[in-house]
């Protein structure tokens, strides 16, 4: 499983690091399940951005500067979850 460096960047001693390299990385099934939470609001947001009915809305442009901003939010936070190793 890859990890993002950013989980273990706060800390300074390489064996507290790895510790909790470690510890992060025995909660795989946790983080596929939050990918997948992650993943469906992604979907339902872009979804929502598309749909007829956000041409109607009067704040239109804001509406989209919105569902980007959240469309982008949902990409970071998937990517720093640990990715699998493809095997």
């Amino acid at each position: 499983m890859a990890l993002n460096n950013k989980w273990i960047s706060h800390i300074d001693d390489e064996r507290q690091r790895e510790l909790f390299k470690q510890h992060l990385l025995e909660n795989t099934e946790l983080f596929k399940r939050l990918k997948e939470l992650l993943e469906g609001k992604l979907k339902d947001a872009e979804a929502s951005r598309r749909s007829l009915k956000s041409y109607v809305i009067n704040s239109y442009s804001e509406y989209q500067a919105d569902r980007n901003a959240t469309e982008r939010t949902l990409l970071e936070v998937i990517d720093l979850i640990p990715k699998q190793d493809d095997k």
